[in-house]
């Protein structure tokens, strides 16, 4: 059995009608999907590397406020150099002042914590990446690894301290949970 019937007059008019009809549509769909495609894919690349480059900018911009956070820590703990409580004031001071930032410390040379806006102190930290680098006189950025009082994924922007001397006195860092 014929479904278009082909062999009536109407029957031949509904399949040039489908022909008519469906040729120019599916060269349409072929040819956006040929040309056109690739066009899009190629605009969306070049929107996708602006957003990353925009992006990499604000992160570098909020690196650098860090790290000036920290160096505003440094000049706090020399310029109390002899009073350490004076010091940890001014540090839970600038605490509750910047909300995205959860803790301040301050490690001796030794590595232990002597101050810490977190409430705990006497810490040892000295075994961690980033003291080892304030040791070699380098700043540093410190992600994937877990609080020791808090327990959560942190970032840590770490500088090291040194005495009028010019030697190792310790580190100051700040530390932003992860997520």
């Amino acid at each position: 059995m014929n479904i278009l019937k082909l062999d009536t007059i109407r029957g031949r008019m509904r399949l040039y009608f489908m022909l008519v009809v469906c040729i120019p549509s599916v060269i349409s769909a072929l040819f956006f999907y040929f040309f056109h495609r690739e066009q899009i894919i190629e605009n969306e690349k070049i929107q996708i590397a602006d957003d990353l480059y925009k992006n990499r900018n604000t992160v570098r911009g909020y690196i650098d406020v860090c790290f000036e956070d920290v160096n505003f820590l440094i000049r706090i703990l020399k310029s109390h150099c002899s009073e350490i409580s004076r010091a940890s004031e001014e540090f839970s001071e600038y605490i509750a002042t910047h909300p995205d930032i959860s803790a301040a410390v301050f490690l001796g040379p030794d590595g232990t914590s002597v101050i810490d806006t977190m409430g705990k102190t006497g810490i040892y930290a000295g075994d961690r990446q980033y003291f080892a680098e304030a040791r070699e006189g380098r700043t540093a950025i410190t992600t994937g690894i877990k609080g020791r009082v808090s327990g959560k994924p942190i970032c840590i922007f770490s500088s090291p301290v040194f005495d009028a001397k010019g030697n190792f006195d310790g580190v100051v860092f700040i530390t932003i949970l992860v997520g």
